[in-house]
Formats: C-alpha cells, sequence, structure tokens
C-alpha cells in the first residue's frame, strides 16, 4: 500500500508539463532573500513588500527602479529547472508603476528579460550593458492599475538563471557590422574599398555613439535621470508550451498538501556527487516546504534519504544519512522547530526503479518526506 501511495504523490509532486518553473511565482512565500529565492538589491533599495490592498494577487510583490543615466536595480532568480533547447517559454508578469517614484515613465516602453547561464550578482545596483533575451512592450497606460506584459521565448538549452530589468542599449547594436570590424582592427575587402573621407565619416559617429555611452555611465555626469520610475511586479511566469500554444502558470514548486501517511518526493533535491552537499537547485523545494510547514503547525514529517546501489551499501546508508540531515538542517536553518522533524537513511535497500538502468538509478537516488502527523 506504501508503494502505491508514494507513486500517486510522487506524480503530483513532479513538475507537471507545461507549469511554471519559477519559484514563488507571486512572492507570497518570504524567506531569507526577498520571496523564497528572488534576489534583488537589498537595504535602502529593497522594494519588497506586503500590502493586500495594493498587491495584483495575494499580499507580497516587489519592484526595482530603473533609469536612463543612474544605475539600475534588476531581479535575478535560479530557475527550477535548465530550459530545453528550441522548445518555446510562455513568459508574463504582473506589472504597476508607482506614481510617487517615476519621472517620465512613458520613456521607458522596453522591459528586458535575460536567460543566462551564469550567475549574475544584483546585490547593489549597476549599469547592466547586455542584450537581453526578450524584451516585453510595457506602454503604461494607467499607472494606477495592474496590467499584464506577456512574450515568448525559444531556448537555447544552457539557460538555468533569469535576469530582469532595464538594460543599457550598447552603440554597437544595430550598427554597421563593417564599422564594428574597423573599430575593433578587423577591416574587412569591403570596407577597405570604401572611399577615406566616407570611412572617417562612420567612424567618427561610432565614437560619438562609445563616448554617449561612457557619458550616460558616469555618475559624476548624472543629471537626474531623463526617466526615474519604479515598477512592482507580481505573479511572474515562465511555462513551457506545448505544441498547441498551451501553458500553465500554476506554481510547480509547491508540493500537494500532505496528510498523515503521505510519503512525498521531493523531485528537485539534488546534491554534489558521492557528498551530501545540496545544490542550488534544491533550494526553492526545500523553501516549498518550508511555507507548509509554517502554513500547517501540526505538521510533523520524516526526512527519508535513499541512494542507488552504486558502491559499498554500508557508505551508501551513510551517505543517505548525511543527505536527508542536510535537508532537515535547511529547514531548521530557515526557521522550522527541530521537534517537529527527523531523519533517516536507507541506502539502496528501497528501490523505486530498477538499478541496471540509468534511468533507473537516477530515481532510486531521492529524499522523501514521510508525512508523520498534520
Amino acid at each position: 500500500m506504501r508503494s502505491i501511495a508514494l507513486f500517486l504523490l510522487s506524480v503530483l509532486s513532479v513538475t507537471s508539463f507545461g507549469q511554471n518553473i519559477l519559484p514563488n511565482s507571486g512572492f507570497e512565500t518570504p524567506a531569507h532573500s526577498i520571496g523564497n529565492r528572488w534576489q534583488q538589491p537589498v537595504g535602502q533599495y529593497g522594494h519588497y513588500e506586503m500590502n493586500s490592498g495594493f498587491a495584483a494577487n495575494g499580499n507580497y510583490y516587489s519592484g526595482i527602479c530603473m533609469y536612463s543615466s543612474r544605475p539600475n536595480e534588476y531581479f535575478f532568480v535560479p530557475l527550477l529547472e535548465r530550459l530545453v533547447a528550441g522548445r518555446t517559454y510562455h513568459l508574463s508578469m504582473q506589472v504597476r508603476v508607482w506614481e510617487d517614484k517615476c519621472v517620465a515613465y512613458q520613456e521607458l516602453d522596453q522591459l528586458g528579460i535575460l536567460f543566462d547561464s551564469i550567475r549574475h550578482d544584483v546585490s547593489t545596483p549597476f549599469y547592466a550593458f547586455n542584450t537581453p533575451s526578450v524584451e516585453l512592450e510595457l506602454n503604461v497606460v494607467d499607472p494606477h492599475h495592474w496590467y499584464e506584459v506577456s512574450g515568448t521565448y525559444v531556448a537555447n538549452g544552457s539557460e538555468r538563471y533569469m535576469m530582469i530589468g532595464n538594460f543599457f542599449d550598447r552603440p554597437e547594436r544595430g550598427s554597421d557590422p563593417l564599422l564594428v570590424d574597423v573599430q575593433m582592427g578587423t577591416e574587412t575587402k569591403k570596407e577597405k574599398k570604401r572611399s577615406g573621407k566616407k570611412k572617417e565619416k562612420e567612424l567618427e559617429a561610432f565614437r560619438e555613439a562609445v563616448n554617449r555611452e561612457i557619458r550616460a555611465a558616469d555618475p559624476a555626469l548624472d543629471t537626474g535621470a531623463y526617466f526615474m520610475l519604479r515598477f512592482y511586479f507580481d505573479d511572474i511566469c515562465l511555462a513551457l508550451m506545448n505544441e498547441n500554444g498551451e501553458y500553465s502558470c500554476r506554481d510547480s514548486a509547491q508540493p500537494v498538501v500532505p496528510k498523515t501517511g503521505d510519503v512525498i518526493v521531493g523531485k528537485q533535491i539534488n546534491f554534489e556527487i558521492d557528498r551530501s552537499t545540496l545544490l542550488e537547485s534544491s533550494y526553492a523545494g526545500i523553501e516549498a516546504w518550508v511555507g507548509i510547514l509554517q502554513t500547517n503547525q501540526g505538521l510533523l514529517i520524516r526526512i527519508d534519504g535513499h541512494t542507488d546501489d552504486t558502491g559499498d551499501p554500508a557508505h551508501n546508508v551513510q551517505l543517505s544519512e548525511e543527505r536527508a540531515n542536510s535537508v532537515l538542517d535547511y529547514l531548521i536553518d530557515h526557521g522550522i522547530s527541530a521537534d517537529r522533524l527527523t531523519f533517516n537513511g536507507y541506502g539502496a535497500t528501497e528501490p523505486v526503479a530498477d538499478n541496471g538502468t540509468e534511468e533507473g538509478r537516477s530515481a532510486n537516488r531521492r529524499v522523501e518526506f514521510v508525512v508523520l502527523a498534520h
């Protein structure tokens, strides 16, 4: 009977096709960062707020300030899973200008979205000259109301992170690539045929564009910002689309509501190879349990670690115990009482799949949350 419950609940806890792959997409589960793994500038720059009367939905929302000639603020978030090469993703969010912190909001008509394979530090405002992966039309009509912006993105397969904000244009974007070649000392044969006067004129225009960029990025020359505004964000969605263009923005990181006796597989909880060190991709899945345990104060759980059958059995039991204990420690570090938690390690003694295949071994390397009381 236990195996049947495990199967059914593990299906429910897996990220279903087309669900939202952003953690805490509505900022409703506060954590040590601005709301469950979302990052943005902190301190005087922090705009993670609670106000059910202002939020698009729920109680929480967050914002960033964007400028034309000052360092900008950015959101940064690890995705719950790497994007799939060649597949199309739906991207949408609720946005709202805060009129009290707003100058010439009409001048910022594009919001930049950068998908990347590497981490970016957004702890303080800075100048981002990256070329955004997607630009969404803002088109603010009424600064007193929330509205949705949306678009699509075709992945290249390396993307693990997303950054949102105002990305400065570089003069190279949209300019004649031959001019860039000359500027970089790689003049082409075609360029050599141009008259010296025309070439010099074009190069001068290019140099002036570069100088304008340098002046715009110099805080000492800041004249007050051509536009200066704070945008708030809520209900951000990134979801894989199927062949019919369908998707779901349901939060996929939230496990099913647990009951006594349930055994729920933590499908997104991963560790370094042959170690008990949690990978960053595990945080969102564990923090979803932080929210559930905070909401359900009577909930008691046991964390079970399991491995495949590779290697020494005694070592596997020890490794599975240490991995389960790492998850327990993470929950305690994030405010869950140790009295409500326990752990165990079973090594390879309770497989759920065939250890003769890599797919089976991957399924057997798992962490389970066993509900002891609710």
